[in-house]
């Protein structure tokens, strides 16, 4: 199957600090740290998202097939939170295009 085709799976999480988790995904080697702050300022009035400002709240997700999932129900796709890891990368650039990620 192409590598480009959306679908990665997380096969790590944990919480470092802040918003911040680090990741280890099935598809590519390493730890990948992604910031989730800008993203839940940017959608916060949605409840579920705006929920994960409290670090309690943040930090309580279990892993389940490839994907993190909040206590309080919410998901994020695991292509998104590569793409928050890596998006001043220039080499992923056009990949990120490709996934409709700017």
């Amino acid at each position: 199957s192409s590598a480009n085709t959306m679908n990665l799976n997380i096969k790590k999480a944990k919480h470092l600090h802040d918003k911040v988790l680090q990741l280890e995904f099935a598809e590519y080697q390493g730890n990948y740290n992604a910031d989730m702050q800008a993203y839940i300022t940017a959608n916060d009035s949605f409840h579920l998202i705006n929920e994960l400002n409290e670090e309690q709240k943040f930090k309580d997700f279990t892993l389940d097939h490839g994907v993190i999932f909040w206590s309080n129900g919410f998901d994020i796709a695991p292509e998104y939170l590569f793409f928050l890891a890596n998006k001043d990368k220039p080499e992923l650039q056009s990949l990120f295009i490709e996934w409709g990620y700017k």
